[in-house]
């Protein structure tokens, strides 16, 4: 209900001007990273998944990068609060040898890459820190989105990203010139208006940092000829332990860990020569066999890949589609509107 609340007060807010921002002050924002992608062949393709959050129809947004290439595509798909275009460190280097998309949703899966995944472990206990912020910020966790205080400030939204920013902007520097006011603005604008994305992230939430459904229950259900290679930074909040639980899981499949230095979270913005070369690297090994992937495996048709993943997406999340407050529709319908994005 209060999330319900939430999403519509933004929506009224951006009518009234609460909220300054607007469709065309996000493609703005996000023209002044993107333009600094060379690879980049178009402006974007909108893909209609229909009503996944909210009662309106939901668009996913598709970039792509040197699809002449036949080596093994990668498909870049973005976590909360780090919009597609903050890609703009990665796509060059990583399109060099082989197609890019980045986007929402994922399509289908040949080596999954999980860049410092949140939503593995189960919550342990009770918080040691009692004090009172954190658990003030416990208490909200359970009845607002992580940025509703961006959208309740209104005008003054724009003021705190600069005060108070979620990441390092000097990190994009080398993406464009007044780096400092484009990553700001662009994200401002991508999380200042309706938050679909938002409002379904927490609806997986549990408190600040746990899954409702952690999904180091759920990895017997993911097919064992599916590789993963979990990407971790030596300085991030999210727990490793449970990507080691996974390999023991996982014991018959190919399960690779790997800590990067000097790295928080947003792996990729924080070192990303290094993200660059890792994953090309992984990608080089599955062009050349060297490295698993379900492209070799005796099963490796990727429909039926697709299928399984939505098939395991369905069964546990059946449960909690009927006390979410977003429409989750069926996996199928969203792999297929990607698809017919993807080859238009």
């Amino acid at each position: 209900m209060f999330e319900k609340w939430t999403n519509q007060q933004c929506s009224y807010g951006e009518m009234v001007g609460w909220c300054p921002t607007s469709d065309e002050l996000l493609q703005a924002a996000e023209h002044k990273l993107l333009k600094h992608i060379k690879s980049l062949e178009d402006e974007g393709v909108f893909a209609d998944i229909g009503s996944v959050v909210g009662n309106t129809d939901n668009k996913v947004l598709t970039y792509r990068a040197n699809t002449a290439s036949r080596n093994t595509p990668l498909v870049l798909l973005h976590g909360f609060g780090c919009p597609s275009a903050f890609w703009c460190l990665n796509v060059d280097a990583l399109a060099e040898h082989r197609p890019v998309y980045f986007m929402d949703m994922l399509v289908w899966v040949v080596h999954l890459i999980l860049e410092d995944p949140w939503g593995f472990p189960q919550q342990v206990g009770r918080y040691n820190n009692n004090s009172v912020g954190v658990m003030t910020m416990w208490v909200l966790s359970h009845f607002v989105p992580p940025l509703f205080l961006l959208r309740w400030l209104g005008p003054l939204g724009h003021w705190y990203v600069r005060q108070k920013p979620p990441f390092d902007s000097t990190h994009y520097g080398r993406a464009t010139d007044d780096h400092v006011s484009a990553v700001h603005d662009y994200f401002y604008h991508s999380n200042a208006r309706n938050p679909t994305g938002e409002v379904a992230f927490h609806s997986l939430m549990l408190g600040v940092a746990w899954a409702r459904f952690p999904l180091v229950n759920r990895m017997h259900d993911l097919r064992g000829d599916v590789p993963i290679t979990f990407l971790h930074g030596q300085l991030s909040w999210v727990s490793k332990k449970t990507s080691f639980k996974v390999k023991d899981i996982r014991k018959d499949s190919y399960v690779d860990i790997k800590i990067i230095a000097d790295a928080g979270h947003v792996i990729h913005s924080d070192v990303p020569d290094e993200f660059n070369k890792i994953v090309n690297d992984i990608l080089e090994g599955i062009d050349k066999g060297i490295i698993p992937s379900t492209r070799h495996s005796p099963s490796g048709d990727l429909r039926h890949i697709n299928n399984n993943l939505c098939d395991a997406t369905e069964k546990n999340t059946y449960e909690a589609r009927k006390s979410f407050p977003c429409n989750l529709k069926k996996s199928e319908h969203l792999v297929d509107a990607l698809q017919t994005t993807a080859s238009s």
